[in-house]
């Protein structure tokens, strides 16, 4: 494992700039994973962290020793591809121990790393497969093999359960998060998958137009995200954004604000009979009512059920319903929101009074 750090790292194609002056430290045996939208540019610093691209300013380090004119073999680091990149006419065996041959590591020592990475990763008795005789989750174990005999210092993976089916990701996930504890080395992470972000990472980096937006735990971000756009990038469903009018006390003045709760933080009460008046919310009660809307959409889930509810033409939420009766599209009622889980973004989407 080794300490990975990205010192004022910028990255220009013409005169397009993608990344801009980035800073960014991977302790030793972390698993970091980055995400963000399309296009933010985090598989092009991933790609600079494997020499792949080169940096247009900025140094990137590995246990303090500068790495950024290097050259990728050079740098030991390995990369998981998200299309696996393994060679169709060679057998499993070949495809794990084609890097090690180049490298003149001895036979012996290579059949062990290959038995070794191949128990490991469960494709023992595939290793004299072809890849076109594999599954995608067979190919995917081959590619963390490949990188895995080489005992590299760091581990890059450039969302590598993309192609695969839902399920199938479930247990890769598990898979990776298994061997990231058995091996504790440094993995660097990238995926526009927020459920494997929340679910792997030891620490999240959201990136936004190739600047970091925030940095910390998957609960953190979750709990006190720092900007409207990483509180609506993480969670799913996504956050809810209501406008507001503040009136500072003793200003006079009045200035808007954009309150943001999550689904499980507010609730659909259907309309009682031809009463449009809000129900009574008790003294014990931390929450607010918060006008009529109509259903648009719904969603059960089994453990809980979704309403889309249009609070006025442009303005939808999503909430929860917890009653016996699902509500259908049509329907009207009231949303509840638990007061004690608002937060208060400003006009330039930054969070306020925390």
């Amino acid at each position: 494992m080794a300490q990975l750090e990205l010192i004022q790292v910028s990255k220009d194609f013409g005169k397009n700039s993608i990344i801009h002056g980035l800073d960014l430290t991977v302790e030793a045996g972390e698993f970091l994973v980055v995400v963000g939208p399309s296009g933010c540019g985090k598989s092009t610093l991933l790609r600079i962290v494997a020499g792949l691209e080169p940096v247009s300013k900025g140094d990137v380090r590995i246990d303090g020793r500068s790495v950024t004119k290097l050259s990728p073999k050079a740098r030991g680091i390995a990369m998981v591809f998200q299309n696996y990149a393994l060679y169709p006419h060679m057998s499993v065996r070949e495809n794990i121990s084609f890097g090690l041959k180049l490298a003149k590591i001895p036979d012996d020592e290579v059949s062990r790393r290959v038995t070794d990475a191949a128990k490991l990763l469960h494709i023992g008795a595939l290793l004299d497969r072809k890849p076109y005789q594999l599954s995608g989750g067979q190919k995917q174990r081959v590619a963390m093999g490949r990188a895995m005999v080489r005992q590299p210092a760091i581990f890059l993976f450039d969302e590598p359960l993309s192609n695969l089916d839902a399920q199938l990701r479930v247990q890769m996930r598990a898979e990776i998060a298994s061997l990231h504890r058995r091996l504790r080395s440094t993995i660097v992470y990238v995926t526009h998958d927020q459920t494997e972000a929340m679910t792997l990472a030891d620490r999240i980096v959201v990136m936004r137009a190739g600047k970091v937006e925030q940095i910390a735990a998957p609960m953190e971000l979750y709990r006190n995200p720092a900007t409207k756009f990483v509180a609506s990038f993480i969670g799913s469903p996504a956050m809810n954004f209501l406008p507001v009018s503040v009136f500072p006390a003793g200003t006079g003045m009045h200035r808007t604000e954009t309150i943001g709760f999550r689904p499980e933080h507010s609730e659909f009460i259907p309309a009682s009979g031809s009463s449009r008046l809000p129900p009574v919310v008790s003294g014990e009660d931390d929450a607010i009512i918060v006008g009529t809307g109509a259903v648009k959409l719904v969603e059960p889930l089994g453990s809980v059920t979704l309403v889309h509810c249009e609070l006025a033409p442009t303005l939808n939420v999503i909430c929860e319903y917890h009653g016996p009766n699902i509500p259908v599209p049509g329907d009207e009622g009231f949303l509840k929101i638990d007061i004690s889980q608002l937060l208060f973004f400003d006009g330039e989407g930054l969070r306020v009074r925390k």
